[in-house]
């Protein structure tokens, strides 16, 4: 595990919703809370801290409220064992909901619609797995790209046709 420092409230005078950290279970579909190792607090509000994270995804929930607006931003990141990489966006500002990447929104409507709750939770996690197997399926025809140059490669150098019918790749 590795301590990652983060902040979690813009202004803790102004807190309309609570931050939260949580780990991405994409076997099970759910999110485990992490708590901080270190938590920072202002006037008995938790605003972050320093927190052990393994690899993998993990939603955070950061409050950017101000007096006059409320503001939360759900983001999910995806931590490589050293830096934290933002891979979506949800923010909820007085109400209204912005996406990042777009196609965010198409899948927040089909979760809104199949009845499940906490529907900008649930759309990250959905976004999280499409992630994992949009990444998968690159590593493997990384994988297949290269046995297909090196037996071309094989073909020039022995003046030979090798045939392949199909490649499988098993974990």
């Amino acid at each position: 595990m590795v301590q990652v420092d983060l902040t979690l409230i813009r202004n803790p005078k102004t807190v309309s919703s609570k931050p939260f950290v949580a780990k991405v279970d994409l076997e099970k579909g759910e999110i485990q809370f992490v708590k901080p190792v270190i938590p920072r607090y202002v006037r008995g509000v938790l605003t972050g801290g320093v927190y052990d994270l393994e690899p993998g995804y993990y939603i955070i929930r950061i409050d950017a409220s101000s007096h006059k607006h409320s503001s939360q931003v759900y983001t999910l990141n995806y931590f490589d064992g050293q830096q934290m990489n933002e891979v979506a966006r949800i923010v909820v500002s007085d109400g209204n909901k912005s996406f990042y990447p777009d196609e965010l929104q198409d899948i927040y409507i089909k979760v809104k619609t199949s009845g499940q709750n906490n529907y900008i939770v649930r759309t990250l996690i959905e976004y999280a797995k499409l992630q994992q197997t949009r990444n998968s399926v690159d590593v493997e025809q990384i994988i297949k790209n290269e046995i297909l140059a090196f037996v071309a490669e094989l073909e020039k150098k022995y003046g030979v046709k090798i045939d392949i019918k199909g490649i499988e790749i098993q974990k």
